[in-house]
């Protein structure tokens, strides 16, 4: 095949040469790439299309010293103690959280809790007035209780009812304004311990 010194005039003499050059080249053992080069991309984190690429750090070896100890502490003996309350309306409800029988610990209303059964428990104690001469208590933890009748509006000469953890008694007014309660050791029950 003769080549003019002006080149071929037809396309596809082109591309015949440039098909010969590449067979050329790798007969030979050299690469041969005829299309253009561009410079390679940078190489960057890939990434969704809408989110930025953050580039990471490698992680941070820990030393291989032993890991810091810390002395155990003992839990807390005493709980937190919620504040007693009393509602000045109908039915007059008292709610009393005592830890202890500790006289600076404010009981507000006609209910005071004078002695728990155990000492370092929380002691509660809830009294409601929920109609004339009728007092209601719950306790729980409480072995000695003042009522304050004075404080209640009691309608004149009518008994006075009190049922106090399920048992209930008759109070007698003999114009007084406290009336001491306690619980009995052997049977559990309340009695009237003192008055003033």
């Amino acid at each position: 095949m003769l080549f003019s010194t002006s080149g071929p005039s037809n396309p596809s003499a082109w591309s015949r040469i440039g098909g010969l050059a590449v067979l050329a080249c790798s007969l030979v053992g050299v690469a041969c790439d005829c299309r253009p080069t561009s410079p390679p991309p940078a190489t960057a984190p890939a990434t969704r299309p809408g989110t930025q690429a953050v580039e990471t750090q490698p992680a941070a070896t820990a030393p291989a010293t032993a890991p810091a100890t810390q002395p155990a502490t003992a839990p807390a003996t005493q709980s937190v103690v919620p504040p007693s309350t009393y509602d000045s309306r109908p039915p007059y409800t008292v709610h009393l959280f005592v830890l202890g029988p500790e006289p600076e610990q404010e009981q507000p209303g006609w209910l005071r809790i004078v002695e728990p059964s155990r000492d370092e428990e929380l002691a509660t104690c809830l009294g409601r007035f929920p109609r004339h001469n009728r007092i209601e208590i719950e306790t729980a933890n409480v072995d000695h209780l003042r009522l304050d009748i004075g404080f209640l509006p009691l309608a004149p000469k009518r008994r006075i009812i009190l049922s106090i953890d399920g048992q209930t008694m008759e109070l007698a007014r003999r114009d007084r304004r406290y009336i001491w309660l306690m619980r009995s050791d052997t049977t559990g029950g309340w009695y009237v311990a003192d008055s003033d």
